[in-house]
């Protein structure tokens, strides 16, 4: 700002001095019409620094530095890149609906085996819906049955062929769905993990996503889903799940050989663990038209 200043008075004291000069010629050209012209020439003398200092600022605002190439970049070339970027995720996410939406189409039929279902667990609405009842029931006690975890499975187990079902878990905390062998244990203590037999997701707290892995691995839900889609391809050994509002897949695991696969894959759904607070609100199996 000093520099500036020094600059104005500079242009100022040049101009007095030239009006001020014992140049006859220039006197009198002053003196006659021209005291508009000086004025005007001032201003424009006094301004003169102001305009570089914004033409500076100007053209600096709309460029960066590219940090790998160190050159100057458009930030039109930046903006272009956002939408680009932008552009690309949303292909992705329709290629993932068309995906979907094709998976749909092997939609089966699920009915609850409420003989495998612990005694806590209250199966209704002709095996299509089940919830916590919290109360353990009197029930025949039978071999298929799990009495140490809110587990039940469908009726109807898979060996073969891709099969795809909907479960809608409202606005339940707890909950954990997937596939389970035929083979499983029924009775005890059991960790759900794929060497168990067990390929599953879970809602815990109503706040945590996780897939039954070794260890766990936590879920990234953009929102909390209502609608669970669950799709088993036998053939290329793979189960996904669906957050079918979004049409966006949760997480995919491949059942390989080497896992707890002996038999059957049966739909397997819980209520979630039995030392939470009963949460009565029922998980319920989705019928084709909805």
């Amino acid at each position: 700002m000093n520099s500036l200043g020094l600059w104005c008075f500079f242009c100022v004291k040049l101009l007095f001095q030239i009006s001020c000069a014992e140049n006859s010629d220039v006197s009198r050209w002053i003196q006659d019409d021209h005291i508009i012209l000086i004025f005007l020439a001032v201003i424009a003398c006094i301004l003169s620094p102001f305009a570089i200092v914004f033409l500076f600022w100007y053209c600096s605002g709309f460029h960066s530095k590219d940090p790998e190439r160190g050159r100057l970049i458009n930030k039109n070339e930046e903006n272009v890149a956002v939408i680009l970027e932008k552009d690309d995720k949303e292909k992705e996410d329709m290629r993932k609906r068309i995906d979907f939406l094709e998976k749909c189409c092997c939609r089966d039929t699920i009915v609850l085996d409420a003989d495998t279902a612990h005694p806590r667990l209250e199966v209704f609405e002709e095996g299509k819906s089940v919830r916590d009842s919290g109360t353990v029931r009197k029930v025949a006690t039978d071999s298929t049955r799990f009495d140490s975890h809110t587990f039940i499975l469908a009726t109807e187990g898979f060996t073969s062929g891709k099969h795809y079902w909907e479960v809608n878990v409202g606005k339940k905390n707890n909950w954990e769905l997937g596939v389970a062998s035929e083979s499983v244990g029924r009775k005890g203590t059991l960790t759900l993990c794929p060497k168990n037999g067990f390929w599953v997701i879970a809602l815990v707290d109503g706040r945590d996503y996780w897939a039954r892995t070794e260890p766990w691995t936590r879920l990234t839900v953009r929102k909390k889903p209502q609608k669970i889609g669950i799709f088993l391809d036998i053939a290329n050994k793979q189960l996904s799940f669906y957050d079918v509002h979004s049409q966006i897949p949760m997480y995919t695991f491949t059942i390989t050989d080497g896992d707890g696969r002996k038999g059957k894959l049966y739909p397997f759904f819980s209520t979630g663990i039995t030392t939470a607070r009963p949460d009565h609100e029922p998980l319920r199996l989705c019928p084709k038209e909805e």
